[in-house]
């Protein structure tokens, strides 16, 4: 006879760590077997597109869509994970700055979504492009603005000085 699922009122085969596929889902993306993963609303669809549908009833990008915007704090360290191996840093350290920051710009404060103009919701990775440290996780405008000015903080203050002059 099968393995049950150690979850109290849960009647599956048990498939991994005594829990059933359900539970180690849960737990594996929320760390808590019992934690709630948001649901998406019944009736809802995607009626844009003619793609295959790949779950809930909706195709591969309305769903990522959905999961993104049901799950931001996770699909930020995951991008923010990925674009630090790219660059080859510390992922986690990566993350721990994300996090510790509140998912804020260190220069301006704003959080990504609300300093970006295109709808993109990611910080970029600042780090020293002849050393490769890592320095900061910045907006986009203000990663563009450093790297308008060339990394370089003499004309960064002499900018700053023109617009106070001004």
């Amino acid at each position: 006879m099968a393995q049950r699922c150690s979850v109290d009122d849960c009647v599956n085969k048990a498939v991994a760590r005594t829990w059933c596929i359900t539970h180690y889902s849960r737990w594996r993306l929320r760390g808590d077997v019992q934690a709630h993963i948001p649901v998406r609303p019944i009736g809802q669809k995607a009626t844009c597109c003619d793609a295959k549908h790949y779950a809930n009833g909706l195709c591969a990008n309305h769903y990522m869509k959905w999961h993104r915007d049901n799950n931001p704090e996770m699909f930020a360290a995951r991008e923010l994970r990925r674009s630090a191996r790219r660059l080859g840093l510390d992922p986690d350290a990566v993350v721990e700055h994300f996090q510790a920051h509140s998912g804020e710009c260190d220069i301006c404060g704003r959080t990504a979504a609300v300093a970006t103009r295109n709808g993109d919701r990611r910080l970029s990775i600042d780090h020293d492009h002849r050393t490769g440290r890592f320095r900061g996780l910045l907006c986009e405008a203000c990663n563009r603005a450093i790297g308008f000015m060339d990394d370089d903080p003499a004309r960064l203050r002499a900018a700053a000085d023109y617009l106070e002059r001004s």
